[in-house]
């Protein structure tokens, strides 16, 4: 059996380093709103985000859908080495789609730093990553194993 994050001290399994599909599929938009790209460059760009790992397979898939669902539009562009590349941008219903997204954000921030400041009141730190330790019952004897406390 394979180690979760947690066996190994890391984060809780549920954190992940990539970003939420809806928070992928905004970003995309976001960085085609300023400029359009082809695939590699918007990558690259990705990663200036700060939004976690991504791959180009993952930002192709995203184009697709992106473009199946009229948000974005691609075409062919030939460089100057003479590689043809297709290139994407944002369409009008990208650019409402991506309206919408940030109002959504802006929204879960202030929902986020609420709870975040009422962790701080609580807390004497920052979240400490702890495992629990799970409570069983012996089937026979009725008896409880383990008292189901973190940190052991």
């Amino acid at each position: 059996m394979t180690q979760t994050g947690m066996e190994k001290g890391g984060p809780h399994p549920a954190v992940s380093h990539r970003p939420r599909r809806q928070l992928l599929h905004s970003a995309v938009l976001l960085l085609l709103a300023e400029k359009p790209r082809h695939g590699y460059a918007l990558t690259n760009a990705f990663a200036d985000l700060g939004l976690g790992d991504m791959d180009r397979p993952r930002i192709y898939r995203t184009l697709a859908e992106l473009e199946e669902n009229g948000l974005v539009k691609v075409w062919d562009e030939t460089s100057s080495t003479g590689h043809v590349r297709r290139v994407c941008s944002v369409t009008d219903l990208g650019h409402q789609s991506l309206s919408t997204a940030a109002e959504m954000i802006a929204h879960e921030r202030s929902a986020l730093d609420d709870f975040l400041e009422r962790y701080r009141r609580v807390s004497s730190g920052p979240p400490r990553r702890t495992r629990v330790q799970p409570t069983t019952v012996e089937p026979r004897a009725g008896r409880r194993i383990g008292d189901g406390r973190a940190g052991h």
